[in-house]
């Protein structure tokens, strides 16, 4: 529902808003607001004091600590411990890619704390003693250059549930995201950073290998091209990386998975039999640099007339539709030849995940 917001210049007098209405017609209205506003000052004081909670635990490490802290807590405006707080998470948040999927949540519970405040703010601030026409009540009075403004509001009974049920509410969204940041920041050290570039990019395959995966986003890996020339067990090529120059780069998924699943993905991918670890610099979309591991074809294993099969090729080009890679990257990857796999049974199984 929409608010009624109305704003008027005026020199020493009210101008364009009729005179106050009779002080029993206040009281009435009064009467209906009072307990709501009431219960939205007590609801903020409450998400004010978690938000007092979040800083002291995530600033102390010791118990002496704790009452440290409250030396400057009770100085500062509501707004400043706001910044603090999303500074205090962001620190971590905004600078280690694998929490990057708590970014937009950050982002919106730092819109919706200052929300609050604003909405919290219009009930302190108001002017409730004096009703104009059409239940308007004066919340702002501000000086500028030209004069005096007042801002008047219009109030009534919804407009109040629907902030004291954003605000209740909020402080529910804030421990629920404490909640989040600290299991992250808990088992982050128990997972292992992979950039894949072939047939692991495509969601449904690797969740298949490796159950806890958690796919972050998609990077670049410049100086590398991508070829299809790592001898399989089966007779056909394998996606595989050769380094080259800054102009040629290689687009794939970055994902992780914990690390008692790294022996499951080491196996599926062959490590030891033909493929290789290696740590390499990739620059993500968000222009992050990270250090994932990844799987490139041992030098032996390299025989540049293989082929693909088309179901791996397949595999290869959805995953990169999937995880929306660029179009003209896309296309590269489409204009790769390849061949039919003349094994039935293990085509149609591969292509079944499709």
């Amino acid at each position: 529902m929409k608010r009624t917001e109305y704003k008027t210049p005026f020199r020493y007098y009210d101008y364009g808003i009729d005179e106050w209405l009779e002080n029993d017609n206040n009281d009435n209205l009064l009467n209906k607001l009072a307990l709501n506003i009431g219960l939205i000052i007590i609801e903020f004081n409450s998400l004010e004091d978690a938000i007092n909670w979040h800083i002291k635990e995530i600033l102390s490490h010791s118990e002496g600590q704790d009452e440290t802290v409250f030396l400057f807590l009770p100085k500062m405006h509501v707004n400043e411990k706001i910044d603090l707080l999303i500074r205090l998470y962001g620190q971590w948040v905004l600078r280690a890619y694998e929490l990057i999927e708590l970014r937009s949540e950050l982002n919106l519970l730092e819109t919706n704390l200052k929300d609050a405040t604003k909405r919290r703010n219009r009930y302190v601030h108001t002017n409730w003693s004096e009703m104009y026409n059409d239940r308007l009540y004066k919340i702002k009075t501000e000086a500028k250059r030209d004069g005096v403004y007042h801002t008047f509001m219009k109030f009534d009974e919804q407009h109040l549930k629907n902030d004291l049920e954003f605000i209740s509410t909020l402080q529910e969204s804030l421990w629920n995201f404490d909640e989040k940041f600290n299991n992250k920041m808990n088992t982050s050290e128990d997972r292992v950073l992979i950039f894949s570039y072939g047939s692991n990019m495509y969601s449904k395959r690797i969740k298949n290998r490796t159950p806890s995966v958690n796919i972050l986003g998609i990077g670049k890996l410049i100086g590398y091209r991508i070829e299809f020339s790592k001898k399989s067990k089966d007779g056909s090529g394998k996606a595989t990386l050769v380094k080259t120059n800054n102009k040629d780069f290689v687009w794939g998924t970055i994902f992780s998975i914990s690390k008692q699943e790294k022996q499951l993905l080491d196996e599926a991918e062959g490590l030891g039999h033909g493929y290789k670890e290696d740590h390499i610099n990739v620059k993500t979309n968000t222009n992050e640099d990270v250090y994932p591991l990844t799987y490139v074809a041992d030098e032996s294993y390299i025989d540049n007339s293989l082929l693909p099969y088309d179901w791996y090729k397949r595999l290869v080009v959805e995953g990169a539709k999937e995880n929306d890679l660029p179009l003209d990257y896309i296309k590269k990857l489409e204009m790769q030849k390849s061949k039919i796999d003349i094994n039935e049974k293990r085509a149609n199984q591969e292509m079944s995940i499709l």
